[in-house]
């Protein structure tokens, strides 16, 4: 993993499962450093996060004054991170729906890739646990963004 390696995790109304996808985050390398965006949730989700960085200088908050929407929050973060000179980026959902060990995978992916994506179709059994509301959008998303815009790699997730 790159001395400038960092993860970035869109949240909003994520206090219960913040904290712990941190800590395993946190434990993975070192180096690696976290930026939160968070879209002033409601229930305290940046509270927690300032609590975490008053003794863990690699995790750091962008606040952003509503909820603005996953897209932008990513292209937030990800502007953010290019500023402050990072060379590697990944971005995370902070449900958990993707562990630590999946992000030290794709950092440790061949350095000759400007791009690498993790997809949640590359098992049958990769969504163990979802509601079918969950799975129905997932895999609604999936359908079009693969058929309706003919991309060919699965433009759904978020490591």
């Amino acid at each position: 993993m790159d001395l400038r390696s960092i993860v970035i995790i869109p949240t909003y109304c994520e206090s219960k499962n913040i904290a712990g996808l941190i800590d395993d985050l946190l434990k993975i390398n070192s180096s690696l450093h976290i930026l939160i965006v968070d879209d002033s949730s409601p229930d305290g989700t940046a509270d927690v996060i300032r609590k975490i960085m008053t003794s863990e200088d690699r995790v750091k908050l962008l606040e952003r004054p509503g909820k603005l929407g996953l897209g932008s929050a990513h292209r937030d973060g990800i502007l953010w991170a290019y500023d402050r000179g990072y060379r590697q980026i990944a971005t995370m959902d902070a449900d958990k729906t993707h562990t630590a060990a999946d992000l030290v995978r794709l950092f440790h992916e061949p350095t000759n890739v400007d791009v690498a994506i993790a997809s949640r179709f590359l098992l049958k059994d990769s969504l163990p646990g979802w509601k079918l509301y969950r799975r129905t959008l997932t895999h609604a998303g999936h359908l079009l963004t693969t058929r309706l815009l003919g991309l060919p790699y699965d433009a759904t997730g978020a490591l």
